[in-house]
């Protein structure tokens, strides 16, 4: 689809005060595996500063967008290739209250592969969604652990997330408020298109991200520093 500009109430952008009200500054020890950074966003955050804090190695930073398959379009951002609301869910007949994800005649959902998810149940207010743990598929030991994979003999492969029961009351949809889908790679790579924005020893950099927004980091060597400072 093509590419539309932001959205403003006028056809020219007009310069505004922003007053920021509070702050909160956090620490986070980023290794070689990619990891969200800072772990928990501020409700109501503006925007954030990333800075690598250590002596050695480099920080990249990167994120993509969600697909979101269970929750509030306002709450979290959304376009037409993301919506993925209209996809039901299905009882594997492998594994224990594990339930798989497809279209409503039981076809290919389309999706790229997920590599984080992240969810909320219906008892918890929007927006506290918690990163689900990665299992596998068939064999998911927990309630919300998920996997992606084909266990059914789909045909394709999906999402797969474990429940509290088997029965229809224990259909995801029941269950959980928000599920968010992250298909995004990042790797610490200088010059992959999955390599991130860099960030020396020393480097910081401003971004103007609400509280909607996840970012990501992964180190080139394990034990970086990260320190971020959200404003709201």
């Amino acid at each position: 689809m093509a590419r539309l500009g932001a959205r403003t109430d006028k056809k020219i952008a007009v310069p505004t005060y922003e007053q920021f009200l509070g702050i909160k500054h956090n620490c986070i020890d980023v290794d070689t595996a990619a990891e969200q950074i800072p772990n928990t966003n501020l409700s109501y955050r503006k925007g954030l500063i990333v800075q690598h804090g250590g002596s050695s190695g480099t920080l990249y930073i990167g994120g993509g967008l969600p697909y979101l398959i269970m929750g509030a379009h306002g709450n979290n951002y959304v376009d037409t290739d993301h919506d993925k609301r209209s996809l039901v869910w299905r009882l594997s007949g492998s594994g224990t209250n594990e339930w798989y994800l497809c279209t409503s005649s039981g076809g290919d959902p389309g999706l790229t592969e997920v590599t984080k998810l992240y969810y909320s149940l219906k008892a918890t207010a929007e927006g506290s969604e918690t990163a689900g743990t990665n299992g596998t598929v068939g064999s998911l030991a927990a309630a919300h652990q998920w996997d992606w994979g084909n266990n059914d003999t789909l045909g394709f492969n999906t999402v797969y997330i474990r429940s509290t029961g088997s029965t229809p009351a224990y259909n995801p949809k029941y269950i959980y408020r928000t599920i968010l889908g992250y298909y995004f790679s990042l790797t610490a790579d200088d010059t992959a298109a999955t390599g991130g924005y860099e960030l020396g020893p020393g480097d910081a950099v401003n971004l103007p991200l609400d509280g909607s927004v996840r970012l990501f980091a992964i180190g080139s060597e394990a034990n970086i520093p990260v320190k971020t400072l959200e404003y709201v």
